[in-house]
């Protein structure tokens, strides 16, 4: 179809992205982006084989000379440096997560001070010097990277991640009587970073209360959690297993309470909002969060969350026993929760900010 002559001014973005189409933090940037007056020229390579780096480069050489701004998308840093040889217009880099943080101080692969950790923490901070803007999750993760790499604070955009907004939005349930007993439900992989041991001992404590917790999803780090309960005779969990992301929705939609985390200790999980939180929020669900810097930039505590001291188990087991016990207190957090998302944190509003650079930087 041919362009308008209005069209054909709008700002031309080359969306580069070498990582799976289905990662949550690209899809919402894709479809918030498309709903603005720009020019999306997509340079995606969905491909679980190293073929997809060779392959998203040589689209990339095909691409970008019709674009004004490249959005290099999580994840990239492998190659970053390498797009920034072929093209001098601008790159607007979604560095998303430290990949040295990540590997050295969660997922402990290496020690910090080792060969491989230095060399991922020199990546982290020359990609950054490399970018002429990085979009970043919460403020407070900027924050970290900006004293951690040294890099200047007004280089950073965050931009929340939200979730997709044709999937996720409230379903109308039918009335179940009260005595039958509260539903709990968190999805995840079983990380570090999210605490899942922290919500074990949580419903150790309340064993005795009406409420039966569903976890979903499937790891080695999952089945070790999942005999810890067999063993330790914690009857108040059911473990799913991998589910579809259909019932992952249907799942969120029967529950009473949903767990949006993050509850560990782990220094990451002070400086990000899980992205399981925007899905549960999105449909109109009360949520108890752990109580961090970044959960507060958009969250009060019993406004439109409840939050709970990360690390302590009952601390969360109390926030269950209050909100099993005030329904009237679940709705007011579904409904205010509900409203930020719709009135702030859907993808075509969230990307403004974005929207916003990319007309500023293509303007100079």
């Amino acid at each position: 179809m041919t362009k308008t002559k209005r069209e054909s001014s709008f700002p031309a973005v080359c969306f580069f992205q070498s990582y799976y189409t289905d990662y949550i933090r690209s899809q919402t940037l894709l479809e918030g982006l498309s709903q603005h007056e720009l020019r999306i020229i997509p340079c995606i390579v969905n491909e679980h084989s190293r073929l997809r780096y060779p392959k998203a480069i040589l689209r990339f050489l095909k691409t970008k000379k019709h674009s004004d701004v490249v959005i290099a998308n999580f994840r990239c840093w492998e190659i970053f440096p390498i797009l920034r040889i072929l093209t001098r217009k601008p790159i607007i880099y979604d560095a998303h997560i430290s990949i040295w943080q990540s590997y050295c101080k969660e997922r402990r692969k290496c020690r910090p001070d080792s060969l491989l950790g230095k060399l991922l923490f020199q990546i982290d901070k020359y990609n950054c010097k490399l970018a002429d803007m990085i979009l970043i999750d919460t403020k407070a993760h900027a924050d970290y990277f900006s004293d951690t790499f040294g890099v200047p604070g007004n280089k950073f955009l965050p931009i929340y991640i939200s979730c997709e907004n044709s999937l996720f939005h409230p379903v109308e349930q039918p009335d179940i009587p009260s005595v039958s007993k509260t539903s709990l439900f968190w999805v995840g992989s079983g990380i570090p970073l999210q605490g899942l041991a922290v919500i074990i001992d949580a419903m150790k404590l309340i064993t005795e209360l009406p409420v039966h917790l569903r976890i979903a999803g499937s790891s080695p780090i999952l089945d070790k959690i999942r005999q810890r309960a067999i063993s330790e005779h914690v009857d108040n969990i059911s473990f799913l297993g991998r589910i579809p992301r259909e019932q992952v929705i249907t799942e969120i939609a029967e529950s009473d309470i949903c767990l949006g985390g993050h509850y560990s200790l782990v220094p990451k999980a002070r400086n990000v909002i899980a992205g399981k939180l925007y899905e549960m929020i999105a449909m109109r669900k009360p949520v108890i969060a752990g109580d961090n810097k970044a959960v507060r930039e958009l969250f009060t505590h019993l406004e439109n969350v409840f939050l709970c001291e990360m690390g302590s188990a009952a601390s969360l087991a109390d926030a269950i026993t209050v909100l099993h016990n005030s329904p009237d207190l679940r709705k007011q957090l579904a409904d205010s929760s509900y409203d930020l998302y719709y009135k702030t944190l859907r993808p075509k509003q969230l990307v403004i900010p974005l929207v916003n650079a990319i007309m500023s930087i293509t303007r100079n």
